[in-house]
């Protein structure tokens, strides 16, 4: 059971869910009777809610990311909120790159895709 439903951050517990679709693959491939005794159906109506809402979410993002100019302005066309910042111990984290930025949407990517079934 996904603790928000459709809207759990997966990449969050990516890990945790990546072993709960596996478990569920084996046991339905293993034993198929065993479904009838075993309500998945909700679950996985929420998780696949959620990965379109996820993958949605990410690609967005990469176009945002991908549509800057080189000087860290936005296409007028595109509507974003403002740039955050981390602070952790007082400091301040330096910005990500826009390399940085496009690598780490291509992994929350990838990730969303080993989880879509």
């Amino acid at each position: 059971h996904l603790k928000h439903g459709a809207q759990t951050d997966l990449l969050e517990i990516s890990d945790e869910l990546i072993a709960e679709i596996n478990l569920a693959y084996f046991v339905t491939c293993r034993q198929p009777d065993y479904l009838s005794n075993v309500k998945l159906q909700d679950w996985v109506d929420q998780l696949q809610e959620g990965l379109k809402l996820s993958k949605a979410h990410w690609e967005l993002e990469m176009n945002k990311t991908l549509d800057k100019k080189p000087n860290g302005v936005v296409d007028s066309n595109l509507v974003g909120g403002p740039e955050m910042s981390i602070t952790v111990g007082s400091q301040e984290l330096p910005a990500m790159s826009r390399k940085q930025k496009v690598s780490t949407i291509k992994s929350a990517l990838a990730t969303i895709d080993v989880m879509q079934f």
